[in-house]
């Protein structure tokens, strides 16, 4: 059992698999819910939205979220508009000569048309060639970096202009190997990430992050950075199952928030990272570092490369863990279920940490 499931099967209501299953189904009506939509017609328009964002193959592809995300958190009118007749042309309410209506951007259709699709001054063009692909080790669809290809979800500082084409393939190499290798540690955590990432991102090369996810507002879709860093393939398998990790947890805390834990507003310097972050991702870093930890191990025990970073990793990540937890337990208000959560991962870590002094 994973340790997310572990912890879940502790301080939940409901048990995992059947979280997962009713979660995964629900969440775009729940975000729908939120939406603040005064128009009577644009209210019709997502009357008939509602009843397709349950339906599986919909409901698994990342590009409704975003769209779904900006009408919960509240827009004008007009982006309102824009973003039902999105929705409806990922849903197949509308057709595809509407694109020339929305405005310029990138149109990642591939679900429905199986393209992506430039926006400029109302002319439309398919991106040739295209900058996806199927992956063989996973069942998401990679997509390769393309100038401006997720202007909508990332900032420019963040997917940076991009890289040589020639770099790709030994990065995705990594990406593909880094998949196998977390379906031989643990199949069962393995087979709930093939079922629910369906979009993995390649970032450029020059963008500062080794990896990221977008909260429930590109929900089921991953970032990697499998170009810089120096990140081998056992890095990558640590960051595919981190990414993994932050979106389930974001989903749990969604329907079942942590009693005890404080908002966006309460911060700490990451011993691991560096940079400052709230209280909550730090106890979701928490689960995935020792997960990371737990992966190390296994990584070790086997025949690793010799230029494998998972001892210098183990290292890194057992300090930073110990240090993490301590200050969690110094924050977390007493009897809270937050200090619940980090009273049992601190267990969890003292189970591990004897092997990897070790290692």
């Amino acid at each position: 059992m994973s340790l997310l499931a572990e912890l879940f099967e502790t301080f939940s209501r409901y048990h995992y698999a059947e979280f997962i299953r009713r979660a995964d189904r629900d969440l775009p009506g729940s975000l729908l819910a939120f939406a603040e939509v005064s128009d009577p017609a644009l209210r019709q328009r997502l009357a008939r939205i509602g009843p397709l964002l349950a339906v599986a193959g919909h409901r698994a592809n990342p590009e409704i979220y975003v769209p779904l995300h900006r009408l919960a958190a509240g827009e004008d009118a007009a982006a309102a508009e824009a973003d039902v007749r999105l929705l409806e042309l990922h849903l197949g309410l509308a057709e595809l000569d509407v694109l020339p209506l929305c405005a310029d951007g990138h149109y990642r259709l591939v679900d429905r048309a199986g393209e992506v699709f430039a926006v400029r001054g109302g002319e439309v063009r398919p991106l040739t060639p295209r900058p996806f692909r199927a992956l063989s080790a996973m069942k998401a669809r990679v997509y390769f970096p393309y100038p401006r290809l997720f202007a909508d979800v990332l900032s420019e500082e963040h997917y940076p202009a991009c890289g040589a084409p020639g770099e790709w393939e030994g990065g995705l190499a990594r990406l593909e190997a880094a998949a196998a290798s977390v379906g031989r540690y643990s199949p069962a955590l393995f087979q709930e990430l093939d079922a629910f990432v369906t979009c993995v991102g390649l970032l450029p090369s020059a963008s500062p992050l080794v990896s990221t996810s977008v909260r429930l507002s590109f929900f089921r879709a991953v970032f990697l950075n499998p170009f810089g860093f120096d990140a081998d393939v056992d890095v990558m398998a640590e960051l595919l199952v981190h990414e993994y990790y932050h979106q389930r947890m974001r989903q749990w805390w969604f329907y079942e928030p942590v009693e005890g834990l404080p908002g966006e507003e309460a911060r700490m310097v990451s011993p691991i990272s560096g940079e400052e972050r709230s209280l909550e991702v730090m106890l979701q870093a928490l689960v995935i570092y020792l997960e990371g930890m737990r992966y190390h191990l296994w990584s070790l025990s086997g025949d690793p490369a010799p230029d494998s970073r998972s001892p210098d990793r183990l290292q890194t990540l057992a300090r930073g863990v110990s240090a993490l937890a301590a200050e969690l337990a110094r924050r977390a208000p007493a009897g809270s279920e937050f200090a619940d959560q980090v009273a049992f991962l601190t267990e969890t870590f003292q189970e591990v940490a004897p092997a990897a002094a070790g290692a």
